[in-house]
């Protein structure tokens, strides 16, 4: 008589499976979350303001150099006389954001009032097509101490 040993069933550990999968999602989470807040692609300082307004994760930045040499918009460095595309681009995309200008407090003012002109043009483009443009523009700004 011969006596038959049971053979065990090999088992695959998954918990080192969900540790990755886990670490994985964390960190797709927080990438998505710092992709939303990208500082300017260059050093502005803004000016002062008496109040400053909480703004929300939806919106289209344009950043302006001290020398106004550089423009970027959404933290993408663009030469001056491609920027508008790239703001009629976002505005197709969606409309209702807060499309935000922050220009050095040190930016020779006409290089601002070519950027408001600029989007003035675009605006009305987009008006003659019967297109939504962005209704909410305002100024970055730093909070005074």
């Amino acid at each position: 008589m011969s006596i038959r040993k049971e053979r065990q069933m090999a088992r695959i550990n998954i918990t080192p499976l969900c540790d990755v999968a886990f670490t994985v999602l964390i960190t797709l989470m927080i990438a998505t979350a710092v992709i939303h807040l990208k500082p300017p692609p260059f050093q502005v300082f803004l000016p002062l303001a008496k109040t400053v307004e909480p703004r929300g994760a939806e919106m289209v930045t344009i950043d302006i150099d001290e020398e106004g040499r550089n423009i970027a918009v959404q933290g993408h460095i663009v030469s001056w006389g491609n920027y508008i595309y790239y703001v009629k681009e976002e505005a197709e995309r969606d409309p209702t954001r807060l499309l935000l200008i922050r220009a050095d407090k040190d930016v020779p003012h006409g290089i601002v009032l070519r950027v408001l002109d600029d989007l003035k043009k675009l605006s009305s483009e987009f008006a003659q097509e019967e297109k939504e443009f962005f209704y909410k523009v305002a100024f970055g700004t730093r909070k005074k101490e």
